[in-house]
């Protein structure tokens, strides 16, 4: 009897991890900000593996198990713990001492994820001349880099909501939202968010192709 519910134990472990495997999206909360991330995992057994996806760059962890609906992902730079119940998880990710909270579900192709909107591909620089942000369209997707001297960071990827870009990045280190609303002149008016830092505004002006 007792090897029975060990065994039975086991295959609901395994049935219940498999149910892991795809693309995760959901949001972490750093410093006050709010950033969506889309995490891909795999499950093997008692074993998960899992990157955060940010466009065609991919974050791999090191190790991760699942076991008693306890999620446990460990990246190099810092470490998810997570409460699974079937449908959605929600935990924390330590990074640096501190603990942020964080939650994803399944991917559903029924959910809305904006839409196309305008091309605005092309290199944009920011009017007070301190960044430059490299947009380009793949798909219904936008991905944009953003540069401030030497420091660059990206893709970072999202749609259009009818009235905004609304582009995100989360690599496990640094986070970052940006939204690109259209202006009626072909400028773009930016709101950048980063943890730790103050909310940034700006006019981004689109530079012509060098002759």
């Amino acid at each position: 009897m007792k090897t029975a519910l060990l065994i039975a134990a086991a295959y609901c472990t395994i049935a219940s991890a498999q149910k892991l495997n795809g693309r995760w999206d959901g949001s972490i909360t750093v410093e006050m900000v709010k950033v969506p991330l889309q995490l891909q995992m795999t499950a093997e057994g008692s074993a998960v593996s899992a990157s955060w996806v940010n466009g065609d760059r991919r974050t791999a962890s090191i190790k991760g198990s699942f076991a008693d609906g306890a999620l446990r992902i460990e990246f190099a730079s810092g470490k998810l713990e997570a409460r699974f119940n079937e449908t959605v998880f929600k935990g924390t990710y330590a990074l640096n001492g501190k603990a942020y909270s964080l939650e994803a579900a399944p991917y559903c192709s029924c959910s809305y994820e904006g839409e196309a909107g305008p091309d605005v591909s092309g290199l944009w620089t920011f009017d007070d001349g301190a960044a430059t942000v490299t947009l380009r369209r793949q798909g219904e997707d936008t991905y944009a880099t953003l540069r401030r001297g030497a420091d660059e960071i990206g893709p970072l990827g999202g749609r259009f909501d009818g009235l905004q870009f609304s582009l995100h990045y989360f690599d496990g280190v640094r986070a970052m939202v940006l939204e690109l609303e259209p202006n009626k002149d072909g400028t773009l008016a930016a709101m950048l968010e980063e943890p730790g830092k103050s909310q940034r505004k700006a006019i981004a002006t689109k530079r012509s192709p060098a002759k």
